[in-house]
């Protein structure tokens, strides 16, 4: 999982906290960074990292939802690795631009840091692959209590119809992990020919 040091808190309202190490950290609410594009991610974190089991446990035969829990903790560390190796790819990068200024000199680096460079592409697309495997069948089960939920939440409705009031967020902290810059395949191609 990311650790909170490599967090940068930010409340819901835009404003920055001073520090992550701070002694309050604890009390933050930790958000995923693939929170806004990933559905699966968005559902395990939905409401704080384990919000998810409770209503899975209810809703699921146990070991429906022991494949659940396994596939889940498979495809978010999954998800790590692929964040590691694209910071290790941004991080080549920087490197090789700077060995190639250094101009002829420098030659035997360059070779090793695209070597480096394509064994952490190839390594990024077999974790991305992993993480497609692994989706199919996580989504599978999601759905299972997602609709499982929506059925309670509708009898639930049907028999008692009262007003709501929308909580405010005032106060609830997120935090963003910082990203360096994502190179697409192409992108590493092109600056492995030069």
């Amino acid at each position: 999982m990311w650790s909170p040091s490599t967090w940068v808190f930010q409340a819901v309202g835009g404003e920055t906290a001073a520090s992550p190490e701070a002694d309050d950290a604890t009390a933050a609410e930790y958000t995923h960074p693939y929170l806004a594009t990933d559905q699966i991610v968005r559902y395990l974190w939905e409401g704080g990292e384990d919000a998810w089991k409770a209503p899975a446990a209810a809703a699921l035969p146990p070991a429906d939802f022991t494949e659940l829990n396994t596939l889940a903790t498979r495809y978010l560390n999954t998800l790590t690795k692929i964040e590691f190796q694209n910071d290790r790819i941004a991080d080549l990068v920087e490197e090789l631009v700077a060995q190639r200024a250094r101009g002829t000199a420098a030659l035997r680096e360059v070779r090793r840091i695209k070597l480096d460079l394509s064994d952490r592409k190839s390594r990024r697309f077999f974790l991305q692959k992993e993480r497609s495997e692994c989706a199919a069948p996580l989504s599978a089960i999601i759905n299972q209590v997602q609709l499982a939920r929506v059925a309670a939440n509708a009898e639930a409705a049907a028999a008692v119809v009262q007003p709501t009031a929308e909580p405010g967020k005032a106060g609830r902290v997120t935090a963003v992990r910082r990203r360096k810059k994502r190179f697409t395949d192409d992108e590493l191609s092109a600056i492995l020919k030069d």
